[in-house]
């Protein structure tokens, strides 16, 4: 029976369908395909995550720290170099800055960066409000280092740009007309401007709108609160103001002549300047109220538009009363007032873009506060770094104290993180197919000695 019944039960297996085998192994081909692609694909998104988060991209701006010893504002022992790696204040502020400066070379290629310095940590964020289409504008700091006003250096503008250097906001202040705007001096308070309205188009094409001003400028004092603003017709034309330690008075460079006229333009006194001499920028007038600080100048070779300065500075009485003042002292610029006995200076150091120094008025060489690092990175490292158009927070300098180095430019730009991420994902793909060549290789050498083997 067992045998019949077996006997009765076929088999030989059904046929497989045609090409039945080669559908299987062309499906796993592709099953391996698709892990394999999505293995890479997911290998580059974590790589570039890792690199986005690295260089800053996905990096959220960092917070304000608290400020230096016992509150005080500090500035760095020594100012870091150039880098082009260095973030905008627009999309990574650095909070309040103790200097805004100029910063680079130009002998060979124009290659500056408008930077403010942070007075709360070591923070270094380009300006980037203050880059135009013929190199860096006209800016001023206020005197407590929150707010920048930037304008233009041949163009007429229709508003003054204020900066909040805590946010990278910027805020617009409307003027009355399109023209050109020069920004001098910040009253003690922050809350005016005094610019020069130069008319416009300039009278010499070669002019920028310092130069033009120095021609035919007038002061313009602006609330920057409510945007009211005061045109002192009689006051022109302009080089230099300064306010007042109350505020109520501004001190106007006009010619060699320094008129000490009120916010209505009431000419209050005047004072005589010596030759080649302008008045200091927003930072003139000493917090007792009794001097003024002119810096030398000579007109450059450029044209008679341009100046340069050179190592004095020279003090004025400002009383009208014909009190002593204090000797000329050495130093490139007056940047302002420590003490009513001493100044903050630039001074130069070798061809480098030299030292900060606390300067008294009695005399001496005076206390290096911070040193301008030249780096020799400028110009593809062709020339040294110089400092150029320094503007300070006049209202922190009695209580500036110095503080370690320890450079924080922020978050990478996105341009140099676009660059490293493309280049990241390329280096992926390339080694993923010499990978996959490797393998196919070594596959068909085995394949190759398994035939000889038959």
């Amino acid at each position: 029976m067992s045998e019949q019944l077996f006997q009765s039960v076929p088999l030989d297996e059904p046929p497989l369908p045609a090409q039945y085998v080669e559908h299987v192994v062309a499906a796993g081909r592709a099953s391996v395909r698709r892990r394999r692609a999505t293995a890479v694909a997911a290998a580059v998104i974590v790589a570039l995550a890792l690199v986005a988060g690295g260089l800053g991209l996905l990096r959220p701006a960092p917070a304000l720290l608290p400020a230096g010893p016992d509150g005080s504002p500090s500035l760095p022992d020594r100012i870091a170099p150039y880098s082009s790696l260095t973030a905008k204040a627009g999309r990574s502020p650095g909070g309040r800055a103790v200097m805004l400066y100029q910063f680079g070379s130009g002998e060979t290629i124009n290659l500056f960066q408008p930077l403010a310095l942070g007075a709360d940590r070591d923070t270094y964020r380009q300006l980037d409000a203050a880059e135009g289409k013929r190199g860096i504008r006209p800016w001023l700091l206020s005197p407590d280092g929150t707010t920048a006003v930037v304008t233009d250096d041949r163009e007429a503008v229709a508003a003054l740009t204020l900066i909040d250097l805590h946010t990278g906001r910027r805020r617009a202040v409307p003027l009355p007309a399109p023209t050109g705007a020069l920004p001098l001096a910040f009253s003690p308070d922050g809350r005016t401007l005094a610019y020069s309205a130069v008319p416009m188009p300039m009278g010499d094409q070669y002019n920028d709108m310092a130069g033009e001003s120095r021609a035919t400028g007038v002061l313009v004092l602006v609330d920057l609160d409510t945007g009211r603003q005061s045109t002192l017709s009689a006051v022109t034309p302009v080089t230099a103001a300064s306010f007042a330690p109350d505020g109520q008075l501004v001190a106007v460079q006009t010619g060699r002549q320094v008129q000490i006229v009120d916010r209505t333009g009431r000419v209050a006194r005047t004072v005589d300047l010596p030759a080649e001499h302008i008045l200091t920028t927003h930072a003139a007038w000493s917090p007792d109220g009794r001097l003024l600080a002119a810096t030398g100048v000579t007109t450059s070779s450029g044209g008679p538009g341009v100046i340069e300065y050179h190592r004095r500075i020279v003090f004025v009485d400002a009383t009208g009363a014909g009190g002593p003042v204090p000797e000329p002292i050495a130093a490139e610029e007056m940047l302002g007032w420590r003490a009513a006995d001493r100044v903050l200076a630039q001074v130069a150091a070798g061809s480098g873009p030299g030292e900060l120094r606390d300067v008294p008025l009695a005399g001496g060489p005076g206390t290096v506060l911070s040193r301008f690092d030249p780096g020799m990175s400028c110009e593809f490292g062709l020339k040294t770094c110089q400092a150029y158009q320094i503007r300070v927070a006049t209202g922190l300098l009695p209580s500036l104290v110095v503080r370690p180095a320890d450079p924080d430019r922020g978050p990478w730009p996105v341009w140099f993180t676009v660059t490293v991420a493309t280049a990241t994902v390329l280096l992926a793909v390339v080694v993923f197919l010499l990978y996959r060549r490797i393998r196919r290789r070594r596959r068909a050498e085995r394949m190759d000695a398994g035939a000889g083997r038959s």
